[in-house]
């Protein structure tokens, strides 16, 4: 049975401690012993109790504070994003607005002060901003977002007790942060984009399943699959951890016309007929073997588009389907293809289609490159 220390003399321990700290050079048996002896004193002396440890009830204890410190921070976090809300409903829109003046993140602050919350120095009498080098602060657009942010400093004092760092990041590209830090000053190239952040992708778009098939037949040799390649490096790599993913060629080889999936991520077999999470080891593997890819043999897309419904069909939960087909132009054109593209989109086969792309990569048809 465990046991656990229930009440204890904060003083006395102290003084241990110094004693065990003088103690360094003497051999550890000799510590341990000397600790043991000294518990064993404080116990006779009823300056520590012993109850027994319940396990159970202490996790359970343990989860429900953790619950309720999670639900309390959760219904701050929504007053913050409600008072938001508000704010920017009732700012008024000024055409003629330019050169504003806002508290820059990278900008010296003479009133930082530690505060027992953070790590490091802050002001929370204020929220600074961080503009990236490509954000212009005088683009009409970016300067209403910054000026109208700029009244919202009363919204995240109120929060100062249940939150400590809080983040606005906009979808064009400036981000305000409470309270106010010092950014680091070596930072010369402000490269950082909140909305390339993955906390940021990852809660602002919809989990979703997605397939990518790649026409890795003759047709594509040379520059058309290396267009194919660096597009679909991209499209994997704004994935994040909510998405489901698979990159499946076609065809397998000269003697299978159908697809097969493209994995290096798993020694599980099983791994081999399924979606992955889109997690960074997994989407690293799913490139290499991407531009591994050799143009060859001929494809059959009626084999390729079923191929993707019947994996769609296998999840459990209703999928949000989007499949990204990256062929020839000839083929994707052509009447029996695009009849097969309106089946799809019309939920013949159970499941949900959010949109169905084609990538067009030679130049008479530029236009139409996602």
């Amino acid at each position: 049975m465990f046991d656990r220390i229930a009440a204890v003399n904060e003083n006395i321990f102290a003084k241990r401690a110094i004693v065990f700290m003088h103690m360094g050079t003497t051999s550890t048996s000799v510590v341990i012993v000397f600790e043991q002896e000294a518990y064993q004193r404080l116990i006779n002396e009823g300056t520590v109790t012993l109850e027994h440890l319940k396990p159970l009830q202490n996790v359970k204890e343990y989860a429900s504070k953790l619950s309720e410190l999670f639900s309390k921070k959760a219904a701050a976090l929504e007053e913050v994003v409600q008072d938001m809300e508000e704010e920017a409903a009732k700012y008024p829109l000024n055409p003629l607005l330019k050169n504003i003046s806002f508290t820059s993140l990278t900008d010296f602050d003479p009133n930082l002060e530690r505060h027992h919350y953070f790590d490091i120095p802050v002001n929370q009498s204020q929220s600074g901003v961080y503009l990236p080098a490509e954000v212009y602060i005088n683009d009409s657009t970016i300067a209403h977002q910054v000026d109208w942010t700029s009244n919202t400093d009363h919204i995240f004092k109120k929060q100062n007790d249940t939150l400590n760092f809080i983040y606005f990041a906009s979808v064009y590209g400036f981000l305000r942060i409470y309270p106010r830090f010092q950014w680091p000053v070596d930072d010369k190239i402000r490269a950082l984009d909140a909305r390339r952040r993955s906390w940021y992708t990852q809660y602002t778009s919809v989990p979703k399943d997605v397939l990518f098939l790649v026409d890795t037949s003759g047709s594509m040799h040379g520059q058309a699959l290396h267009l194919v390649n660096t597009s679909l490096r991209l499209l994997i790599q704004n994935l994040n951890r909510n998405d489901f993913f698979a990159v499946a060629k076609f065809p397998a080889d000269r003697n299978h016309p159908a697809p097969t999936l493209l994995y290096g991520c798993s020694q599980n077999e099983s791994c081999y007929n399924l979606l992955v999470q889109a997690t960074g080891q997994n989407k690293q593997h799913a490139i290499q073997n991407v531009f591994r890819l050799v143009a060859e043999n001929g494809a059959n897309y009626d084999e390729a588009i079923f191929f993707g419904l019947k994996l769609m069909s296998t999840r459990r939960m209703s999928s949000y389907f989007v499949d990204v087909d990256l062929i020839d132009i000839e083929a994707a054109m052509s009447p029996d293809m695009l009849q097969l593209r309106n089946d799809i989109i019309d939920n013949k086969e159970g499941v949900s289609v959010v949109d169905d792309f084609a990538l067009f990569l030679d130049e008479p048809h530029s236009k139409f490159i996602l």
